[in-house]
């Protein structure tokens, strides 16, 4: 436990009688019980082999049992299956012709409304005729388009056709003013 090592302790015992093997008297009882146990169990084979060599042998015979309830047949079970697939397909047949009718039902709906909403977007832009008007200066856009593709490094060489479509696109939306003015004169007060 200090500072130096710890040294192994031995003991030793003298024999007293070398060369035989001493065992004490519980392993002697123990070994004297196990020797009468298994006497007993040799007697108790030889009484048994004994009766049953004096005794005759008689086996039973398997008892056999007659059902008197009817046995269900290999036919009954296939119309029984077949009934049951046709419930089951009436079933579904059902269903998918409700189904059916539910979606004609709701398609009519929504082409009832899809109609509607499409007469009163008509009625509501009638006067707008802005799908059947040609856009405004074209020929001075297809200028513009002309001249830089021609340029395409050097896009100042296109700015007199940029201001030429620009004056022409402010006098298009100055005319459209005034004819929605003329079209509807503001009331004088």
């Amino acid at each position: 436990m200090g500072k130096g090592q710890s040294k192994t302790r031995t003991v030793s015992f003298e024999n007293e009688s070398p060369g035989i093997i001493d065992i004490s008297e519980d392993v002697v009882s123990r070994l004297k019980k196990d020797m009468q146990k298994e006497r007993e169990i040799k007697r108790a084979e030889i009484r048994e082999q004994q009766q049953q060599q004096h005794s005759p042998v008689i086996q039973q015979l398997p008892t056999v049992v007659y059902q008197s309830a009817p046995t269900i047949t290999a036919l009954q079970i296939r119309k029984e299956k077949e009934a049951e697939l046709k419930a089951n397909d009436q079933y579904w047949a059902n269903r998918l012709n409700k189904q059916e009718k539910e979606f004609l039902k709701n398609n009519k709906i929504l082409q009832k409304e899809f109609d509607d909403t499409i007469n009163e977007v008509k009625s509501r832009f009638q006067h707008a005729a802005f799908a059947n008007h040609v856009p405004p200066c074209q020929e001075f856009k297809s200028r513009i388009i002309d001249c830089y593709r021609r340029n395409p490094t050097e896009t100042l060489k296109c700015a007199s056709e940029v201001k030429d479509f620009m004056n022409c696109i402010n006098s298009a939306r100055t005319s459209a003013v005034d004819a929605k003015q003329n079209k509807n004169p503001a009331p004088s007060a």
